[in-house]
């Protein structure tokens, strides 16, 4: 596939960035025992950067768009449409209203980015005890930053710590995962709507049927959504096997670098890397092997 960016990785690549943004304002705070306000002006200032040159792109990906001719949707179409996003809206409903978090015993992500608000720093007190450290914490621990991510987001906006880690994050996780999946859709199947659209509402089908069981990626998003593992899982493997597609790699090294900032894996090394290095070597040995077929009555969705 031709290397074309679309919108949805305008959303896809947003969240990638804030994630840096937010990594750089933890790294302020934590090693530098600077005041979460001071966290909190940074991550606004690289964060809003990062959005206004992002937004510059959406506004040329849309006047590009906006120059190719549009495709009367089908009745095929419209159905599997509305399809996904019933399957969608449920999910959000689960989420954010009738959805109880289910989590492993000493996950103490709303205690520990609560105990941040409350000291004004990061990593000052124990959330446990309400009492400053008494050992260190483990650097490869003390890098990551999500809970940082979520104490800054509950000062800029007001809501507690367990809306903000339990409902609104969540939420959020579910939205960035449709959006990489959309961007493997058209990766997988560029020029087909109605492909596209049935590899989304499969998708969707299976977060549902996943959810039955711990470990699995749709028990995650349903019941996890606020982890590292559940963003690396969800958002960040499906947007870099969609960027290999396109052979977007240096791209994709977003994707790895984001990894190492929310999630302690396999000593650093991460799961994106691995799935680039595959992706590659698999293009390198099978490139050409198969002509190209001529595509027949194809139907696009170029938004």
């Amino acid at each position: 596939m031709k290397r074309k960016y679309y919108l949805a990785d305008i959303a896809a690549t947003a969240v990638i960035l804030l994630i840096g943004a937010a990594e750089a304002a933890h790294l302020y705070g934590a090693f530098l025992n600077r005041p979460l306000e001071k966290c909190m002006a940074l991550f606004g200032v690289t964060g809003l950067a990062a959005l206004m040159l992002l937004a510059a792109a959406a506004v040329y990906l849309g006047r590009r768009e906006r120059n190719c001719p549009g495709i009367p949707w089908t009745g095929r179409e419209t159905a599997l449409l509305a399809v996904f996003l019933l399957l969608l809206l449920s999910q959000l409903y689960f989420i954010t209203v009738c959805g109880k978090p289910v989590y492993r015993g000493g996950d103490m992500t709303p205690e520990t980015v609560g105990s941040f608000l409350e000291s004004g720093g990061i990593y000052r007190v124990d959330p446990m005890t309400g009492d400053p450290y008494k050992a260190g914490m483990p650097d490869r621990i003390k890098i990551l930053c999500l809970p940082t991510l979520y104490a800054m987001l509950c000062g800029f906006t007001g809501v507690s710590p367990a809306t903000m880690v339990w409902r609104v994050i969540p939420a959020v996780t579910l939205i960035c995962c449709y959006m990489a999946y959309l961007c493997l859709a058209r990766s997988l199947f560029p020029g087909n709507r109605f492909r596209q659209l049935g590899f989304l509402a499969a998708a969707a089908l299976l977060i549902w049927v996943g959810s039955y069981r711990y470990g699995m990626d749709g028990f995650g998003l349903l019941f996890s959504g606020w982890r590292g593992v559940t963003w690396r899982n969800a958002v960040l493997i499906p947007y870099t096997v969609s960027l290999c597609l396109r052979k977007n790699y240096l791209h994709g090294l977003l994707c790895a670098a984001a990894e190492a900032c929310i999630v302690w894996t396999l000593y650093g090394l991460g799961m994106c890397l691995p799935v680039m290095a595959g992706m590659a070597l698999a293009a390198s040995l099978f490139q050409g092997r198969w002509p190209e077929k001529p595509k027949k009555g194809v139907r696009g969705w170029n938004s």
